[in-house]
Order: structure tokens, then C-alpha cells, then sequence
């Protein structure tokens, strides 16, 4: 019979080294001599399946995220870009622009680290009306001041989160 040290009668073992030690057999013609040998057990690979993102626009909501490693292990995100990760796991969409969403499991103690896999989708600019309020004057009255509305923020955002000088001017 052969045993390990220290004791696996698991079929599969966890990664290590084990000690392989023989005994049992007797012979009239022969003295027998038994010398252990070793198992090793090394880390399993494994692999990481997640699917392609696609497109979004800027003020969609958070988008689910779902990967699972080959091992069963549990895998974990990363974002890069206007995105960002928050709980669910979720990617929310943080401005327009290119967002990468990488999936990672750095392994244990029976398992490699998976490598990473990344998936990279475009975050498309929301559209934004800006309509020229209507204004009325009798002549020879100064031209009254034009003021615009605004359809289509998102995410708390306002007129004094945009860029540049505004004009109005008639024509």
C-alpha cells in the first residue's frame, strides 16, 4: 500500500508537495527497502468567459456586469474611461468617450491567476436641445435680452456645466 505525508486521500488533492510513502510487501528472497517519493500538485489554470459590452449613451443607466472564471472562483472588475465600477457588480456611465471594463481572478491557493480579459465599448454623447425662447417687442423698443431652455440633461448636469460662451443673436 502507498500513503502521502502529510495524509491525502482526496482524488484530487490541493496544490503542494506530498511525501509518498510505500510498505506491505513481504518476500522470503528478498529484504525490502522502501524510499518514499513525491507528489507534486500544481495550480490549476483557469480561464475567465465574459461577454462583449455594447454601445451606450451618456445618462443610461448602470449597466450590468456578469464574468465567471473556469475554477468557480469569483471574478472581479475594473474600469477605465468615463465609467466607473459600483455595486451589483454594475458599470455606470460617468461621461462619453471610450470605457474599457477589465475582468480579473488573481487565483488561490489551488488555482493560477486567470488572465485578464477586457472589453472595451463607446459611450455616445446625449443629445441636448437648446431652443432660442420666443420674445416680443413693440417698435421702437430696445431688443430684449434672449434666453434659451434647455431638454435633454442628465445626471444633474445644467447650463453651467457646459463649455464656451453662449450667443444669441437674430438674423
Amino acid at each position: 500500500s502507498c500513503a502521502t505525508t502529510p495524509s491525502s486521500t482526496a482524488t484530487s488533492p490541493d496544490a503542494g508537495d506530498y511525501q509518498i510513502n510505500c510498505s506491505g510487501q513481504t518476500s522470503g528472497n528478498y529484504d525490502i527497502n522502501y524510499h518514499p517519493g513525491t507528489l507534486k500538485v500544481n495550480k490549476g489554470s483557469q480561464s475567465i468567459t465574459f461577454a462583449a459590452l455594447g454601445g451606450k449613451t451618456y445618462g443610461d443607466a448602470p449597466v450590468d456586469l456578469s464574468a465567471s472564471a473556469s475554477s468557480g472562483l469569483s471574478v472581479g472588475f475594473a474600469a477605465a474611461g468615463p465609467c466607473s465600477i459600483v455595486a451589483g457588480p454594475k458599470v455606470k456611465i460617468d461621461g462619453a468617450g471610450s470605457c474599457t471594463v477589465t475582468a480579473s481572478q488573481p487565483g488561490n491557493s489551488n488555482w493560477n491567476p486567470a488572465p485578464s480579459v477586457d472589453r472595451s465599448f463607446t459611450i455616445a454623447k446625449k443629445g441636448l436641445s437648446v431652443t432660442a425662447d420666443d420674445k416680443e417687442i413693440t417698435y421702437p423698443a430696445d431688443r430684449p435680452a434672449f434666453t434659451v431652455s434647455y431638454d435633454g440633461f442628465v445626471n444633474g448636469d445644467a447650463a453651467g456645466d457646459l463649455g464656451g460662451t453662449r450667443s444669441c443673436a437674430t438674423t
